[in-house]
């Protein structure tokens, strides 16, 4: 789903090279980049590439007090909070409640794609990189005249320290391989 909650379909994403990287409001490894993402973003925009962040499940709901979205109004609402609390330009583009778009590439719970103008992943990164992806792109279309840095940005994203809720129920160790049902 796009962020105003439409259906997606991911053939409207040829003809441009198209960036995707995957993240939630609970994992610190997207939290760490998207401000140098959205350097990234700047530096390639106006050079035919279109970027997306790709909101998926919730990686670790008890941090900084975000609980697991149980359908697509309540995903939409956390991408809501994230573009107004990073002060995102990227687009965001809002995972099924069954992952699908996740799944298809791979399951990483913090990939970073390149798709070529015909819709073929032509990068892809287990754990997306800021440094990696601009390298990438410096292959792929070109380098940039002149490099945004994060302190060039009119707010740049600072991650606060994970806050894990205590004392609201206590963790259930399930046996086996069982996992709880949403």
């Amino acid at each position: 789903f796009d962020e105003n909650g439409d259906e997606l379909d991911f053939a409207s994403l040829k003809g441009k090279y198209t960036v995707l990287n995957f993240g939630c409001l609970t994992w610190p490894p997207f939290l760490r980049n998207v401000s140098s993402l959205e350097t990234v973003y700047r530096d390639y925009r106006d050079k035919d590439v279109q970027f997306f962040y790709v909101y998926k499940a919730v990686e670790h709901p008890e941090i900084n007090n975000f609980v697991s979205p149980l359908d697509i109004e309540e995903r939409l609402k956390h991408i809501a909070h994230a573009k107004d609390r990073f002060q995102t330009e990227i687009p965001w583009i809002c995972d099924t409640m069954d992952n699908k778009v996740e799944n298809a590439f791979g399951g990483a719970p913090n990939g970073g794609f390149i798709l070529d103008p015909e819709g073929k992943v032509v990068r892809k990164r287990f754990w997306a990189n800021p440094q990696s992806l601009r390298s990438d792109l410096e292959e792929l279309v070109g380098k940039v005249d002149k490099i945004t840095k994060v302190e060039d940005l009119p707010t740049a994203f600072i991650p606060e320290s994970r806050k894990i809720a205590s004392g609201v129920v206590p963790r259930i160790q399930l046996p086996g391989r069982m996992k709880p049902l949403d």
